[in-house]
């Protein structure tokens, strides 16, 4: 799969550097670097766009990934994080959601970010519950799923 996003970066990077106006492009070309986890680069890339495709929601994932990639726990971390379940700090309990979420593990990770609202509503001024609202700009508000954790966040809210 590597390969495949290595080749998809390489021809995307080509087609920008050939039509520089060529939005959706670009647009994929973040999103492909995002999902490589060359953060500073997709980054760079949803810079170049215009505000008008910015503000769209394919952007609006991509930077919610991103927020995901800088804020997760490392690959190496994440057994310590697990075994330690609760016991962990809440910016602990954060970041394995964050790796979660990242790493396709998406019920984990909205699991693990409805528990710390729950139990850690007021950490660093509601982070879980802004979190979850990433979360779902992430899986698109189209998923399934984006409605269940919308109710269950709603009814630790109300």
């Amino acid at each position: 799969a590597a390969g495949r996003l290595d080749e998809a970066i390489a021809a995307l990077t080509a087609l920008t550097a050939q039509d520089p106006d060529d939005h959706s492009a670009l647009l994929d070309l973040a999103d492909a670097l995002a999902r490589a986890g060359r953060i500073d680069e997709a980054e760079a890339a949803l810079a170049r766009l215009p505000v008008s495709v910015a503000s769209e929601k394919a952007a609006d994932q991509v930077r919610a990934r991103l927020r995901f990639l800088r804020d997760a726990a490392g690959a190496d971390e994440v057994e310590a994080l697990r075994a330690q379940g609760d016991a962990s700090s809440p910016r602990d309990q954060y970041r394995l959601a964050a790796y979660d979420l990242v790493h396709g593990e998406v019920v984990s990770g909205l699991e693990g970010l409805l528990a710390l609202m729950q139990r850690h509503r007021k950490f660093e001024e509601g982070l879980a519950q802004r979190a979850l609202l990433q979360a779902f700009a992430l899986l698109g508000h189209e998923d399934e799923r984006v409605a269940t954790y919308r109710r269950r966040m709603a009814g630790l809210l109300y």
